[in-house]
């Protein structure tokens, strides 16, 4: 099927995501709650779909559709700070740099952003997969589990490879205790052994029955051509928020 471009209102997990300023689209993976206050509403995607570190005092707009494809401002921040309070509008593990030298160092490439609870009715829904289950926190090699993002278009199936796997960015980053997942079915060859494509960053992996989340797609492991993926519990313990 390919990208999908389409509006989707309610939000929910699996669908098309935009920042205007630094143009790339991805996938909302979740609309999730905060874990404090049940009235709040965040969605959960990539770091790197949606924030440009070398842009902070710009305006961060995130659209749903993409500009191009008529989409509208569904969340937006003035000020970057806000990502570094952990009970703010936007929250992440994003960039340290403890020797002041000016270089960021990606921590955890995740983030959740407020989200006007009225655009987000489908708490814990994807697209074509329907409500997602408790999060499964011990997924064993071999498991089956499948995703669903903006840029397959349609739900694809995989298994996990690895679920301690060191991941090492291309800034140089490493990053510990990641999920590996191949492919087993998809609609079309990527090349590779991932489970995912281009604008399926952010998306949730779930297990193939009970569609328990497993943990949101970062990219693909350029040393074994998997997709990487952040386990869950991880994710919405780092960014305050619960299903």
């Amino acid at each position: 099927m390919g990208f999908d471009t389409a509006k989707y209102r309610p939000l929910r997990g699996g669908i098309m995501i935009q920042n205007s300023v630094k143009n790339t689209a991805g996938t909302l993976g979740l609309v999730v709650r905060d874990k404090t206050d049940n009235r709040r509403r965040f969605l959960l995607t990539a770091l790197h779909v949606i924030f440009d570190p070398d842009k902070m005092k710009d305006a961060q707009q995130i659209y749903q559709p993409p500009v191009k494809f008529n989409g509208d401002v569904i969340a937006s921040w003035d000020d970057v700070k806000v990502l570094l309070d952990p009970d703010g509008a936007a929250r992440s593990p994003m960039f340290t740099d403890s020797a002041n030298t000016g270089k960021k160092k990606l921590l955890e490439d995740y983030i959740a952003i407020e989200i006007d609870a009225r655009l987000a009715a489908d708490v814990g829904w994807i697209r074509d997969i329907g409500q997602v289950g408790a999060v499964q926190d011990n997924v064993v090699k071999g498991d089956r589990v499948r995703v669903r993002g903006a840029g397959t278009g349609q739900s694809a199936f995989g298994t996990i490879e690895a679920v301690d796997h060191s991941y090492t960015a291309p800034n140089g980053s490493t990053i510990a205790k990641c999920i590996l997942a191949s492919v087993s079915d998809f609609p079309w060859t990527t090349g590779d052994d991932s489970m995912t494509t281009g604008a399926d960053s952010g998306a949730i992996v779930v297990t193939e029955t009970g569609l328990k989340p497993v943990g949101m797609v970062h990219g693909v492991d350029a040393k074994t051509g998997c997709t990487v993926i952040y386990p869950m519990a991880r994710v919405l313990a780092n960014t305050g928020t619960v299903l």
